[in-house]
């Protein structure tokens, strides 16, 4: 534990963050999920239990009272494991290929990302597509909500007679066992042709397609393997995917939209918002690429704009707004408001948290084009995250044993700290290669942390907006 977390050990305390905001100082406390304002006095007093997480641990005024302050539990005994395993599972990732016929500087398969130690060009086989298609439906009998296959690669339409294959095979077996499954993938876009996007629209295959925004932006990194920017042949595929059928464009096609450096946040908001069409937005994750990708490059512009309004759209409308149906075509909604919406829950917590970590291959089971299972594609192609074959299938004991290794680690760096209640940390945020890297886990420890607390300042506007008065702490 660290020494912040030692220190009032023989008082018992509960762990929560001061911020500023709105003029006035307040209170996240951890375990309660509670935001409350405080006086300049209780700021001060607070101030002075502050811990190695950057947040306070605070005595309680009662001696005999329950230690509030959150410590890290592996919550899964290796009974449940085998069970959600054998029975539970979800969603099936195919990489169907490894090859791809672009070269995008910030590609996790790419060669300036050194972290990943199993890569190489493969093809999966119709075999072992079929195969994972009846694994998924074989280990899934008490799984309640529909099944889904997801098709990844690698450019999975380099593979789409393999593709056409898995859909009409998984809806025959499906049906047979009075299953629902549903489809997606991930592509960039420049292999549509009204053919294939006829064959999606058919049979409902939910579309994900990468566009990084207008052409200055998505061209500086999304680049054909042979030169040349894809933006063009990215855009016109996705009007004529409007075109084919609006309603089906309307609902189930995505734009995964990685925010790079050099980007421009309101630019990207004002593109998208005349494009009107579905987002999925993240920051690109630089950690471990080379940084002569990136080092020339400015940083992310119109951030605190975006904030701004953010807060404006909070103190007049609430956070309802966020929930509404339109709202995933709304970038600056899509970019800033999970973090948000981690702190809008109010529900207390047990001090025990358990992160963001999920038995590992239950909702998300990745199939590798060379036959190998991993918990999903953020770990693909790092030896020390295999969790087994399509041969041997899942080994449970393997995925005990990596979860446990994960909650070690966490019990060590995390415990106490005051983000725990809201932290999604997982084995994908430490994996590197054949091993853990705290150097990346601490990487991603601090980006969270610094979000996490630009999200409670935003979400003060939202609790404003459902009352002038917050509870005032004064001792």
């Amino acid at each position: 534990m660290n020494d912040g977390f030692l220190k009032n050990q023989s008082r018992p305390c509960y762990t929560g963050k001061i911020f500023h905001a709105a003029g006035r100082h307040y209170f996240f406390n951890t375990v309660a999920g509670s935001i409350d304002a405080l006086s300049e006095n209780a700021a001060s007093v607070l101030a002075a239990y502050c811990n190695n997480h950057g947040g306070c641990d605070v005595r309680r005024a009662d001696p005999a009272a329950e230690d509030l302050r959150p410590y890290i539990k592996n919550p899964y005994s290796h009974a449940e494991i085998e069970a959600t395993l054998d029975r539970k599972l979800r969603l099936l990732v195919l990489e169907l290929t490894r090859s791809c016929n672009m070269a995008c500087s910030y590609c996790i398969d790419g060669d300036a990302y050194d972290q990943k130690d199993c890569l190489g060009s493969a093809n999966m086989s119709e075999d072992v597509a079929l195969r994972g298609v009846d694994y998924l439906l074989e280990h899934s009998t008490d799984q309640m909500h529909p099944l889904a296959i997801s098709f990844y690669g690698g450019e999975p339409l380099l593979r789409f007679e393999l593709l056409k294959k898995v859909v009409e095979y998984a809806e025959k077996r499906a049906d047979e066992k009075n299953k629902c499954i549903v489809f997606s993938i991930t592509t960039n876009g420049t292999l549509l042709t009204p053919s294939v996007a006829e064959f999606l629209i058919s049979h409902s295959v939910q579309m994900v397609v990468s566009l990084d925004g207008p052409r200055d932006i998505h061209d500086r990194c999304r680049r054909f393997k042979g030169g040349g920017g894809t933006f063009e042949v990215v855009a016109t595929a996705l009007e004529m995917v409007r075109n084919l059928d609006p309603d089906y464009f309307d609902r189930l096609v995505r734009c995964s939209v990685v925010v790079t450096p050099g980007s421009d946040l309101e630019e990207l908001q004002a593109y998208f918002s005349d494009l009107h069409v579905n987002t999925i937005a993240n920051f690109v994750d630089t950690y471990g690429i080379d940084e002569t990708e990136f080092g020339s490059v400015g940083a992310v512009a119109g951030l605190s704009t975006l904030r701004t309004q953010m807060a404006a759209r909070l103190r007049e409308e609430g956070a309802e707004f966020l929930s509404q149906n339109n709202m995933s075509k709304d970038f600056a909604a899509v970019l800033l408001s999970p973090m948000i919406k981690r702190f809008l829950e109010s529900d207390a917590s047990s001090p025990r948290m358990s992160l963001g970590q999920c038995v590992l291959g239950a909702s998300r089971l990745y199939l590798s084009a060379d036959h190998a299972f991993y918990p999903c594609e953020k770990v693909a192609g790092h030896s020390f995250a295999r969790i087994g074959n399509i041969e041997a299938g899942i080994d449970a004991d393997r995925v005990a044993y990596l979860i446990e290794q994960f909650y070690e680690m966490a019990k060590k760096q995390c415990s106490g700290c005051w983000m725990s209640s809201r932290c999604s940390a997982c084995i994908a945020l430490a994996c590197s290669g054949d091993q853990f890297d705290m150097k990346k886990y601490g990487h991603y420890c601090r980006g969270t942390k610094a979000w996490g607390e630009s999200a409670l300042k935003l979400a003060i506007s939202a609790k404003l907006h459902l009352s002038e008065r917050l509870n005032i702490c004064s001792e």
